[in-house]
């Protein structure tokens, strides 16, 4: 697939984004601690803008092809479904037919709350795992690109049944693995998890508050099992209450986000950030 056309520019820093931003880049998931970066289409949903829905479902429903001509975008973290989908929906990279409105719905759901949603269990479960288990995804453009051309060929294409048998042993060693990473619980409601893989639809069994640490980006992220269990521990703000006494560059939903995009934690460093977790789950609002 060619796409020769299509710009992709990362960043770490909300003020590279808002340059690139000005230029006509459409900001997609722009999100940092102090706020979003959004452009004409309001592509992110994290923080002050966690009200709006995400980003692949509006794109797909609302905006399909409204960046075909000139399809310029700004990015940052790690290429998800959400982010990626949105950008071949905006830059209409293949037909509208073959993005199923369901498989959109998927990718929302996922994103939004991975813990009820079992993607073995799912149709176009197998679909979105796929495009999961495509490895080497980095913080950075070439990944970004990498991520859409991989789904790109994953919807106009589709999946055998040989690699749908393989898609779901991979997700069974994911489990495996999820379930039996290294974990130092602090308290009853939240544990610390030094995830080697995905694994918060696992970790959330354990207990309703995870802080995961990534030794591949070195960078931690925390999550709860629902905004509904975020609020009643946190307070009406849930996780963005917490974000906000970590410090700058802590940021995400109300129900989940994480450390700062341009700076890289070591496990000490995740372990001091649980400790705040546990003490604003002790000393409640």
């Amino acid at each position: 697939m060619n796409l020769d056309h299509v710009a992709i520019q990362y960043t770490d820093h909300m003020w590279e984004a808002q340059q690139w931003a000005s230029r006509g880049y459409e900001p997609i998931e722009c999100a940092f601690g102090t706020g979003s970066v959004l452009g004409p289409l309001n592509m992110d949903h994290h923080g002050e803008e966690s009200w709006r829905e995400g980003v692949a479902l509006r794109a797909c429903r609302d905006h399909y092809g409204v960046l075909q001509e000139k399809p310029r975008f700004v990015v940052t973290g790690t290429p998800d479904a959400d982010a990626v989908l949105a950008i071949i929906a905006l830059a209409a990279l293949v037909p509208e037919d073959k993005i199923p409105a369901e498989f959109a719905d998927l990718v929302n759901r996922r994103d939004l709350d991975p813990i009820v949603v079992h993607l073995l269990e799912e149709k176009y479960g197998e679909e979105l795992l796929s495009f999961q288990q495509v490895s080497h995804l980095h913080r950075d453009a070439p990944s970004f690109f990498r991520a859409v051309r991989s789904m790109c060929n994953l919807l106009l294409e589709g999946i055998t049944d040989e690699q749908r048998t393989k898609i779901r042993r991979k997700e069974e060693r994911r489990i495996h693995m999820a379930e039996n990473c290294p974990i130092e619980h602090f308290g009853g409601d939240l544990v610390l998890v030094q995830g080697t893989v995905w694994g918060f639809d696992r970790w959330y069994q354990m207990a309703p508050v995870v802080v995961s640490y990534s030794q591949r980006h070195s960078s931690v992220t925390i999550g709860c099992r629902s905004e509904s269990v975020a609020k009643e521990l946190f307070g009406e703000e849930g996780l963005l209450r917490v974000f906000a006494e970590l410090g700058r560059g802590w940021g995400g939903r109300e129900s989940i986000g994480g450390s700062p995009r341009d700076k890289r934690l070591s496990i000490d460093e995740a372990r001091d950030a649980a400790r705040t977790v546990q003490r604003m789950l002790t000393n409640p609002l």
